[in-house]
């Protein structure tokens, strides 16, 4: 372009026609102006690039986004309708394939969350362990997911935390020690269980009367009476090895039939007093 400039310059102090020439400055001069703007839209992209770009061990904006959006699906997930039941028969929420259940649902509505489960999990896909199996695996680690998300937002209903308080309670845990859990986000408040717990035996009522009517005497069975003889330590020492503790791990309910001997409860005299055989009363 200042070739073309001097050209015209000297072309016009000759007194030379110069409309050609400023013709072709224009056209250059337009070609000059698509490179920069190219030039500069160029640099705007990389710009914007190296904004955009994270390193590798780092997730991106549109990363956490998601996973964000997918948490909220997953607090939905947890809620397995568990504290809010009104059924008799708590099978109908609690059940064997409760984990595995969710861990699907997780797979196909939190793909992202479910990928990073499994790349954390899973260290081998190829496992020959029968026992702990990859599956089993990632529904450990959806456990943890779950008591995670009770952390991230305590007044969502997920169930993870009342089925753990539960099991630690079933086992003899008491108020310190589930609400010790409760502040480690692992269980629900010890009130919050018992409530639960009273809601259902209010909700078993009918049943209970079904199965042990009060206006019928019953029979307790129980099997499997085993002694714990406290701590074995110093066994040579001591033969008194502490106190007794009785176990019953199997327990029934037998409700007689009383066909023909009802008169018998009816009455103060057999039903509620001690009644001694013949030869007892003889001798007295």
């Amino acid at each position: 372009m200042n070739e073309i400039w001097t050209v015209i310059m000297s072309t016009y102090n000759q007194g030379g026609d110069i409309s050609v020439i400023l013709a072709q400055y224009a056209r250059e001069s337009q070609t000059r102006e698509r490179h920069v703007s190219f030039l500069l839209k160029m640099y705007q992209e990389e710009i914007q690039k190296l904004k955009s770009d994270v390193p590798k061990n780092t997730l991106s904006n549109k990363q956490k986004n998601t996973i964000k959006e997918e948490m909220k699906v997953l607090e939905k997930i947890c809620d397995a309708n568990i504290r809010g039941s009104s059924e008799d028969d708590p099978s109908t929420n609690i059940t064997a394939l409760l984990f595995k259940d969710i861990l699907e649902a997780v797979q196909l509505r939190c793909p992202l969350i479910h990928d990073m489960l499994e790349s954390i999990i899973i260290s081998n896909p190829i496992s020959r362990n029968i026992l702990k199996t990859n599956t089993h695996k990632m529904i450990c680690g959806l456990q943890i997911l779950g008591f995670m998300s009770n952390i991230r937002n305590s007044k969502t209903r997920n169930c993870f935390p009342m089925i753990f308080g539960l099991l630690c309670i079933s086992y003899g845990a008491g108020k310190q020690f589930v609400d010790m859990l409760q502040s480690m986000g692992l269980s629900l408040h010890w009130n919050t269980i018992m409530s639960f717990l009273d809601k259902r035996l209010t909700e078993f009522q009918s049943l209970i009367d079904k199965c042990a009517p009060t206006s019928k005497p019953v029979i307790l069975l129980m099997d499997n009476v085993n002694m714990y003889h406290g701590n074995r330590r110093h066994h040579r020492l001591f033969k008194v090895l502490g106190p007794n503790m009785w176990n019953f791990t199997v327990r029934g309910l037998l409700v007689p039939n009383l066909t023909e001997i009802e008169h018998l409860f009816q009455c103060e005299e057999s039903a509620e007093k001690a009644q001694c055989s013949e030869p007892e009363k003889l001798m007295a």
